[in-house]
């Protein structure tokens, strides 16, 4: 105005819609389902976009740590690979992707922690990303020993340790055969 020129400056911040970091535990023998984990999938999502959770995409775990399945039953049936391009819905529709049938299945020789990367979506264009940290143990064995007509004493601890191992939970009974 009158040959006065005025100028000023914003600063804006753009941030990522990141979830905190979901942690849970596998083996090769007790692989992680999804299942167990729609619960906290659906909370990140409240949490980062503040809707509901339709579905999860871009599902990735590094080669070296395991391998993501769809419908795995066992080390003989593990169902078919999940890939990045496909979208694995919270609740299913007819033709979708179900959500808990994917399980991760870590390798046998990694022991550590292996990280899933993966993109939480309300709606098409509303979505975040996340991780899942998953503390993979090699299973230990327990062995007692015992002389002549001894009796073997078991500690519940050793049990306990095992049972966190394979399932994040203390052990509830425990059966001989």
């Amino acid at each position: 105005i009158n040959g006065v020129t005025y100028t000023d400056s914003v600063e804006v911040t753009v941030e990522k819609a990141t979830a905190e970091v979901i942690h849970a535990s596998a083996s090769v023998s007790a692989p992680l389902s999804f299942s167990s984990l729609a619960y906290q999938l659906q909370n990140q999502c409240s949490n980062v976009l503040g809707r509901s959770l339709s579905y999860v995409g871009g599902l990735s775990v590094p080669t070296d740590q395991g391998t993501l399945y769809y419908h795995y039953t066992n080390e003989g049936d593990t169902g078919a690979g999940v890939g990045t391009g496909q979208n694995y819905y919270l609740m299913p529709g007819n033709g979708q992707n179900g959500l808990s049938e994917v399980s991760f299945v870590p390798k046998s020789d990694f022991e550590g922690t292996a990280v899933i990367s993966y993109t939480g979506y309300a709606s098409g264009t509303e979505f975040f990303q996340g991780t899942i940290e998953v503390t993979v143990a090699e299973l230990e064995e327990i062995t007692y020993t015992t002389t002549g007509q001894k009796a073997v004493q078991f500690n519940v601890d050793d049990f306990n340790r095992m049972c966190r191992s394979s399932t994040g939970r203390d052990v509830n009974y425990v059966v001989f055969t």
